[in-house]
């Protein structure tokens, strides 16, 4: 956009510009009518072939999603998941079926549910999208997405894909009522692994050697995907279909929003515990932003360290934990940051295409700017102008100061510094930190530090100390779960030494809920409660060495699963990996309904990773049993409602605090419990932050 004030040649990007946008509600009706054709071409063709042996299919559980092409999985279904059943039981089915929508519609919505329940903020239009340009075919639709969303590290193979797609195939059996979705399930897990003699049985038409190729393991075996995966490509490539271009960048920045986490997270690791604890959480969230000359993780530092150094605080806070709705708020101003400064540079550049070559580069602005020109644009403006809009775009504090820092010959020399200290791997110590600092700050007498501050008015300075001291509890108590669930750990593993608290980088304490509940003692301002949280955090093997770049004294980021209302809660504990960028991710309905980037294991199971998808699929509340769709409200978690909830979040990056509670008050009954719930909360870290 222009930002006006003589400045034209800025672009500068705001969260409104990558909402999502919808297709006409004609022409997603256009594309699911196209979509049933191709599934009903796919059953009668299934059909034909099953003819000799329907009496032994099962028909209505013959639908067109699974690991093979749409007619050969209907005919999988149909013959692998059929029951023994008496004339009785017949008789009752023709009853239910009546009284169910046909197999095809059935095997369209199951289609949709298996890719939304396998890609996170995946909207049912678009998925039906993708299955057209799929020809139902869900695993090639699924390689479209990938390959659509700029995923060129994507797993196929790995243990987090094979869970995914398990848990995938039960929620669009669940979702379209599967008279079998266990024996559906068992039966795809067994033939994942024996492929090949399942399309040779197929081709022959040999119905008893398909029925022989599936075991009777209890329980199923894990997924193997691989061939899976490579018959889905060669359908893929055989067809000739080319992923498209959003119609909207939604998608494409969670993907590099997911890379940027994972920056912050490295960038967290290097920088030394002392001093991030007490003054640099503060300069990290006011101006830590991850874009400038050098790669992601290196910026950070540097502006974390420079805007410390230029512009100390009055007096430290001591803090453990980074305010989780900062760093949703930093990661989302650095991702507009990096996308504004390429789009100003190259004027002609589409806003996907910019976060395309982002995506590409793993947010280097040096690399994205080469893969720009090898699209052939030009730049039309200098680096200064474009670091003025990626200022503009971030919200910086001071950025003027900013765009002279990293447009200077200081930033140049700086660089070859910060590389050396960085080299390694390892975490930085205060005396490198201080080097780095001396090294940025502006010999410009007019620039000098000074860390004077506005003087508040009496009441606002005891709304602040008030607001603060609410915020050090609620830290505390965090605190308190993390070190236990740390303490549980390390008797489980015989690690006698234990492990020292780094910094607490993610937490979510909206986890397993809401229920309503009318107990004062529990819930003074609202009546949901939530009974777990969801936490990440960085720690040490205590006396390690805190350089260690790898082995017992590196750095380990661990995951969480406590009680909001008991301190020794039987949750899980264990250490995880910072994924790469552009690659798969582990689902939890609650951190995504909430915009909450927190990394999960891929193996450990945990509260909102496979049962509360099989609920919200089903129309069903996770948390209350006695829940009932025709009575109650609408469900509080749904697909839809995670995306929606994007546009709550990035509202909320806005610059007026009462924008929180006018978000609150759009939303439904429940919703608007919880959202005035966050609303709180963000006016706290607003509050320790930004007064």
């Amino acid at each position: 956009m222009d930002d006006g004030g003589g400045h034209r040649r800025r672009r500068v990007i705001e969260p409104r510009d990558c909402r999502s946008r919808t297709l006409a509600s004609t022409t997603q009706d256009k594309h699911r009518s196209l979509l049933l054709d191709k599934v009903r071409a796919s059953h009668e063709e299934a059909l034909e072939r099953l003819r000799p042996a329907a009496v032994a299919a099962d028909l209505d559980a013959g639908l067109c999603f699974g690991l093979l092409n749409p007619v050969s999985n209907v005919i999988v279904n149909a013959v692998l998941t059929a029951a023994p059943r008496n004339q009785k039981m017949r008789r009752a089915r023709r009853r239910t079926r009546r009284r169910r929508r046909s197999r095809r519609r059935r095997s369209l919505d199951g289609s949709v549910t298996f890719l939304t329940s396998f890609f996170p903020y995946l909207p049912e239009w678009e998925a039906v999208y993708y299955l057209l340009l799929a020809d139902a075919d869900v695993l090639v639709a699924a390689r479209l997405v990938v390959q659509a969303r700029g995923l060129r590290r994507f797993g196929f193979t790995s243990g987090t894909t094979a869970a995914a797609v398990r848990l995938a195939l039960r929620c669009a059996a669940l979702a379209v009522k599967h008279p079998h979705p266990d024996r559906l399930v068992h039966a795809w897990m067994s033939l994942s692994r024996r492929l090949d003699e399942a399309v040779s049985a197929l081709a022959n038409r040999d119905v008893r050697g398909l029925v022989a190729l599936v075991g009777d393991e209890a329980p199923a075996p894990a997924a193997d995907m691989e061939r899976a995966w490579e018959l889905a490509e060669s359908r893929l490539h055989g067809r000739g279909i080319a992923a498209r271009h959003y119609w909207h960048a939604m998608p494409l920045q969670m993907a590099l929003l997911h890379a940027i986490q994972g920056f912050y997270l490295r960038a967290l690791a290097r920088l030394p515990s002392g001093e991030l604890r007490s003054r640099y959480h503060r300069s990290l969230v006011l101006a830590g932003h991850c874009y400038g000359p050098m790669d992601p993780v290196s910026n950070i530092i540097l502006n974390v360290v420079w805007y410390d150094a230029a512009h100390p605080p009055a007096e430290e806070l001591e803090l453990a934990m980074i305010p989780p709705m900062s760093m949703f708020r930093v990661a989302t101003r650095s991702f507009l940051g990096l996308v504004s400064f390429l789009c100003t540079r190259y004027p002609d550049l589409p806003l996907h295409d910019a976060i395309w070559c982002l995506l590409v580069a793993d947010g280097d602005l040096g690399a994205a700017a080469r893969e720009a020109e090898r699209r052939q644009h030009r730049p039309s403006c200098t680096v200064q102008e474009a670091y003025a809009a990626a200022a503009a775009a971030a919200r910086h504090p001071k950025p003027d100061e900013q765009v002279e820092l990293l447009s200077s010959s200081r930033a140049i020399t700086t660089t070859t510094t910060t590389s050396l200290l960085l080299q390694n791997g390892g975490q930085l110590s205060s005396e490198d930190v201080r080097r780095l600092a001396a090294g940025l700050l502006s010999p410009n007498p007019s620039a000098a530090v000074s860390p004077t501050q506005r003087k508040p008015t009496k009441p606002r300075q005891r709304g602040k100390l008030k607001l603060q001291s609410q915020f050090i509890r609620d830290q505390n108590k965090i605190c308190k779960k993390v070190k236990a669930a740390l303490h549980r750990y390390s008797l489980q593993n015989n690690e006698p030494g234990g492990y020292e608290l780094h910094v607490i980088c993610g937490m979510n304490n909206l986890v397993s809920g809401p229920v309503y509940c009318t107990d004062d003692d529990i819930v003074s301002y609202t009546p949901l409660i939530y009974f777990r949280c969801h936490v990440s955090f960085l720690a040490r093997r205590r006396h390690s060495d805190p350089s260690a770049i790898a082995g017992d004294g590196a750095l380990q980021l661990f995951f969480a699963e406590c009680g909001n209302y008991r301190l020794n809660h039987d949750g899980i504990c264990c250490p995880v990996t910072i994924s790469l960028p552009c690659s798969e991710q582990v689902r939890c309905l609650y951190c995504e309904h909430q915009g909450i980037r927190i990394v999960h294991p891929s193996v450990e199971n945990f509260h909102g990773r496979e049962v509360e998808f099989e609920k919200m699929v089903c129309g069903k509340d996770p948390c209350e049993d006695d829940f009932d769709l025709l009575v109650d409200e609408e469900p509080f978690y749904t697909n839809d409602g995670i995306i929606n909830n994007l546009e709550y979040a990035g509202a909320m990056d806005g610059s007026k605090r009462t924008s929180f509670i006018e978000i609150a008050m759009k939303a439904p009954t429940r919703k608007k419990e919880t959202l005035m719930m966050i609303s709180i909360l963000c006016e706290v870290y607003m509050t320790v932050y930004f007064d």
